[in-house]
């Protein structure tokens, strides 16, 4: 009986190691997706901002031809 408990404990020992191991990856790999989230938006939001600022200048230019006409 003894070496079934025994058994049984090195059983429980291996899962928590496995348990832990794994909350750990999932951990690591919540931050990641998160980092990555945030760098998306960001680069989404400069681009976004980039084509008002090139979409303004070219209507000045263009409002500038007009006039010339």
């Amino acid at each position: 009986m003894d070496s079934f408990r025994a058994q049984i404990a090195v059983m429980q020992s291996y899962e928590d190691a496995q348990l832990t191991e794994r909350r750990e990856k999932s951990a690591t790999a919540r931050q990641e997706a998160l980092i990555s989230a945030v760098s998306m938006s960001v680069i989404a939001a400069e681009l976004v901002l980039l084509l008002v600022l090139v979409s303004r200048r070219a209507g000045t230019g263009i409002r500038a031809t007009e006039s010339l006409h």
